[in-house]
């Protein structure tokens, strides 16, 4: 449909000015001998929000026009087109909706989608779709819903998986307990707010944490102390984040920083930093992945023998010790030795020192080849 000019002109004044100005404007745009109660009607339809302001006279050039018989006449509060292009903006205009449109299912299901409150003006209270609807939107829409659907459980556990908060609410409900496993189950960090019975039970912290992660910083102290609690709920769930809600105590004993390592392969990276200086840490977390000796301590890393050892052990690590290492001479003649490989490592300085090289080449065939062209 081609808008006109006039059109253009209309839309442009909705779009800027206020509802009384908006009117008289467009008002003007036309002789008032052409308005028409079609001409007013097309106006509220392009902007159904005028439908709900109390405005029904207008005094244009010294002449009053009262629209209040128009008004009547055309009774868009049980329009369904009118109102429902309106709700869609702002649920809450429900309120200016005809008690049939407040009954209508379509009409209050668009309302309660736009805004969950908006059932406070419907006439479906009573509705268990349109007030799951309306809490899935906003939960404090529970409230507005009938009495009777209020003690409905599955509203309740509706409500209470997008409030948690609001657990301790519902303490009376006979299956008060089975009430909270369930919410918790679909909401994980509702388990803030049960019972310490239910923080403390290995079962219903799992099954938080296989909802959320985060709900396990919730569980009780005694689990969170619990080594072999930590360990096997990490393999579970097969997430190294576990760790990370462990209790100090946990993360600062040497026995469980060694068992992650060896149970779960856990990244010497996010290991508290005094233990990244223990050799034997260091070594168990090595024997994992080799890669993790570039997250060992400058001391470890830059300590000549011990990488020695390691290349003999493990062979392609030394791009993951120290750089300084890769300087001195003396300790490349031996890494080269020990793994040919780390050939590839030398630095800048000693491929330019011919005699290093000179000595290299003679190591055996392998390293003659790799460095003919040096």
């Amino acid at each position: 449909m081609m808008i006109t000019q006039l059109e253009k002109r209309i839309i442009k004044i909705l779009e800027n000015e206020s509802y009384k100005n908006k009117l008289i404007e467009i008002l003007k745009l036309y002789d008032i001998r052409d308005i028409t109660d079609e001409l007013l009607i097309d106006t509220i339809m392009m902007n159904p929000s005028c439908l709900f302001r109390d405005i029904t006279k207008v005094k244009i050039d010294n002449t009053m026009l009262d629209f209040t018989n128009c008004i009547k006449k055309y009774d868009l509060s049980d329009n369904k087109i009118v109102i429902l292009n309106s709700i869609s903006r702002n649920g809450n205009n429900l309120k200016f909706a005809s008690q049939r449109l407040k009954s209508n299912k379509d009409v209050v299901m668009k309302a309660v989608s736009t805004c969950g409150k908006a059932l406070q003006y419907s006439n479906l209270k009573n509705n268990k779709d349109i007030v799951m609807k309306a809490i899935l939107n906003d939960p404090e829409s529970y409230y507005m819903a009938s009495v009777e659907l209020k003690n409905d459980l599955d509203i309740i556990k509706l409500f209470l998986v997008k409030s948690p908060d609001k657990l301790l609410e519902f303490d009376y409900l006979d299956n008060y307990t089975k009430v909270v496993k369930s919410v918790i189950k679909e909401n994980g960090l509702a388990l803030k707010y049960a019972s310490k019975d239910l923080r403390t039970n290995k079962n219903v912290v799992v099954s938080a944490c296989k909802n959320n992660i985060k709900a396990l910083q919730y569980a009780d102290i005694s689990l969170l102390k619990n080594d072999s609690f930590i360990i096997n709920l990490s393999k579970k769930l097969r997430n190294d984040q576990v760790i990370y809600y462990a209790h100090d105590s946990l993360l600062n004993s040497k026995d469980f920083v060694i068992k992650i390592i060896n149970e779960l392969s856990f990244n010497l990276y996010f290991i508290n930093d005094k233990y990244k200086d223990d050799i034997e840490v260091v070594n168990a977390s090595i024997n994992k992945d080799i890669r993790n000796l570039s997250h060992a301590s400058d001391r470890i890393k830059s300590n000549e023998q011990y990488v020695l050892e390691l290349i003999k052990k493990h062979g392609p690590i030394l791009i993951y010790a120290h750089k300084d290492l890769l300087t001195n001479e003396c300790f490349m003649y031996k890494a080269i030795k020990e793994y040919n490989g780390s050939i590839k490592y030398l630095s800048g300085d000693l491929l330019n020192n011919k005699d290093f090289i000179n000595k290299v080449k003679s190591i055996n065939t392998w390293c003659y080849n790799y460095l003919k062209e040096v």
